[in-house]
């Protein structure tokens, strides 16, 4: 009898026959009922349990819980149910472990960090920096002075490199005792101490530093002061500003001048009546200039020597030169002629009165039909209405309907050629004409060619002889509804695609996957014959396959006599002989047996039939059911 070998938790591990042993379930040798030299393995597992498998290998075939004595490492490790885990000490690896339980300790040693996990999250214990970044932040030191003092300080490394020192003390470290990077004998002061004070600056504003405080103890920005002498890198005077007013008192006002020269001044005259800006020398324009992007532009120029103004002209040539636009609110007289030159001219009024009865328009030194193409008038709405002249068809080109008051008419030549009614007597061709309305009758002498005939409804068409269509195709025909409708081409392919096929088979014999009348039977020898038949390929996806099949596995012979007899007239013949037996001479036993006759008798056959029904997916055939029939 077998041994049901279970684990702990209820679930079986082998079912171990007898007189055999089982060395592939388990790391230790399980042993069946009667095995013979069943001590040695029973005290090898011994071994191997005392040992916890001690090896520089891990165990083959372990089971969660089991323990293992890693020799290479000198660590005893736990099988967790996925790998191997150091019993009671970190796991050290360069990824994250994925097994983790509450209270694990990790060190990262690709980044030289130790983690805890809580159950829920892995918490950095230390460093904050990684590897890479080398020793960065703060770390507590001792120190001692030159009077033999302990003092505690903060040192700050970046990259591992010493950046500074914090100290609550002033001291000098002692020489010999100076176990940080700093310069030997160089004092430590109260606050931060940086390794190198050169390089060193704090990037944001110190409250005293930021103001001027004078004997009272006032506190004074430097903005509130105007400066003769800031200049930049490069010695460029740097440009102040004053917020408030600036009053000067005197005759001469404000005088504006480079070194002792005096170019202009702004100042009051006539009894200080009149704000004068008075230019100094001879033949200097004056100029107000506004940015413009990264240099000026003069927005204002008094040219002195021509005694012209410009705005935004910076060299005018008449005495008013503008560049721009301008603006009259009251009334404009013109005493001359006005030139307007430009490529728009705008008239914003009411009403435009003109006096001369002829408008000229593309009015050029050398008018040319090129110089008049789309010249015309545009009227502005929602879209712009034109009447233009085009050249390339030499024709007025409209790009809105037109529509003549009643009683009038179009005229060519002082021709009537339509009307709101008719057309003229002169129009006798029509060749572009492509729809005409409902006509009451339609007369035609000579040949008809239509291109297309549509009809609202029932289009009926009767001939006296035959319907002749000139060796082209009849497209657009629907898919027929009744018997007298026209079949199309794909109407018929699909029809004969997706006729079923359906033919007989006898699956006597046929075993794959299953004997006739077992599950699905033999289907799947079943659709090889079919596939051999009628290939898949060639069939339009979704045509169904049903096939009759019939078994004679089920006949039974009855009625069947087997008779014996010592001649030839039975089915079997024997033959006796006469032999000595235990004291008793001449006994008669049979010698032989042997087939003399045929054997007969009544064989029914009763067929199982069944039907089975495939069809073609992604140009196989795929099986679909098998139905027997009652």
């Amino acid at each position: 009898m077998s041994y049901k070998i279970n684990k702990t938790n209820g679930d079986l591990l082998v079912e171990l026959t007898d007189g055999v042993i089982d060395i592939v379930s388990t790391d230790i040798t399980l042993v069946g009922r009667n095995y013979k030299g069943f001590g040695e393995a029973f005290n090898e597992n011994f071994v191997k349990v005392v040992e916890n498998f001690a090896a520089t290998n891990a165990p083959s075939t372990p089971l969660e819980g089991q323990l293992w004595y890693d020799t290479s490492e000198d660590r005893l490790k736990i099988y967790n149910g996925t790998s191997f885990k150091t019993a009671g000490a970190p796991t050290v690896s360069p990824t994250q472990p994925t097994n983790l339980v509450s209270g694990d300790l990790w060190i990262d040693n690709a980044e030289n960090k130790l983690y805890f996990y809580d159950g829920t999250d892995l918490v950095l214990v230390g460093p904050q920096y990684n590897a890479a970044q080398g020793k960065t932040g703060s770390e507590a030191v001792t120190m001692v002075d030159t009077s033999n003092q302990t003092r505690t300080v903060i040192a700050m490394y970046i990259g591992g490199v010493l950046a500074g020192i914090y100290s609550r003390f002033q001291f000098t470290p002692k020489t010999n005792y100076n176990i940080l990077p700093y310069t030997p004998g160089r004092s430590i002061e109260i606050g931060f101490n940086p390794t190198v004070v050169s390089a060193f600056k704090f990037n944001g504003t110190a409250l005293n530093a930021e103001n001027l405080i004078d004997a009272q103890g006032n506190a004074y920005l430097p903005g509130d002061f105007v400066r003769t002498n800031e200049r930049t890198s490069d010695n460029v005077l740097v440009d102040q500003q004053i917020e408030a007013a600036l009053f000067v008192k005197g005759d001469e006002g404000l005088i504006v001048g480079y070194g002792d020269s005096q170019y202009a001044a702004l100042k009051t005259v006539d009894s200080g009546t009149t704000t004068a800006i008075e230019l100094k020398q001879l033949n200097y324009d004056f100029a107000i200039r506004v940015p413009q992007g990264n240099d000026f532009i003069e927005a204002f120029t008094l040219d002195t020597s021509t005694q012209r103004i410009g705005i935004y002209q910076s060299t005018p040539t008449v005495a008013l030169d503008v560049t721009g636009s301008g603006k009259f609110t009251g009334d404009l007289t013109v005493a001359g002629n006005l030139t307007v030159e430009g490529t728009r001219t705008t008239v914003n009024t009411a009403t435009m009165t003109v006096e001369d009865p002829n408008i000229e328009l593309g009015t050029t030194e050398t008018p040319t039909d090129t110089t008049a193409n789309l010249g015309g008038i545009t009227l502005k709405g929602a879209s712009d209405k034109t009447i233009a002249w085009v050249q390339t068809t030499g024709n007025w080109t409209f790009n809105q309907n037109t529509d003549l008051t009643t009683g009038k008419e179009y005229r060519i030549e002082n021709v009537q050629v339509l009307s709101k009614t008719r057309l003229g007597d002169t129009v006798t061709t029509a060749a572009g004409l492509s729809t005409i309305g409902t006509l009451g009758s339609l007369t035609v002498t000579g040949d008809v060619n239509l291109g297309s005939i549509t009809a609202n409804g029932a289009l009926s068409i009767t001939a006296g002889g035959l319907i002749t269509i000139d060796s082209q195709r009849i497209t657009g025909v629907l898919n027929p509804t009744i018997g007298a409708d026209v079949a199309n081409k794909a109407y018929v392919d699909l029809e004969i695609a997706t006729a079923p096929v359906v033919f007989a088979l006898d699956i006597t014999g046929l075993s794959s996957p299953n004997a006739p009348g077992v599950g699905t039977g033999p289907s799947v020898d079943v659709r090889s014959i079919l596939e051999s038949l009628s290939p898949a390929s060639a069939a339009r996806e979704g045509t169904v396959a049903r096939i009759h099949c019939t078994s004679y596995a089920s006949a039974t012979i009855s009625g069947i006599n087997i008779s014996i007899s010592t001649d030839s007239s039975g089915v079997l013949q024997k033959s006796n002989i006469a032999v000595d037996s235990n004291g008793t001479q001449n006994e008669s036993v049979i010698a032989d047996i042997v087939s003399a006759n045929a054997a007969s008798g009544a064989v029914a056959l009763v067929p199982e039939r069944y039907t089975m029904e495939f069809s073609v997916t992604s140009s196989s055939w795929a099986f679909i059911s098998t139905t027997a029939y009652p």
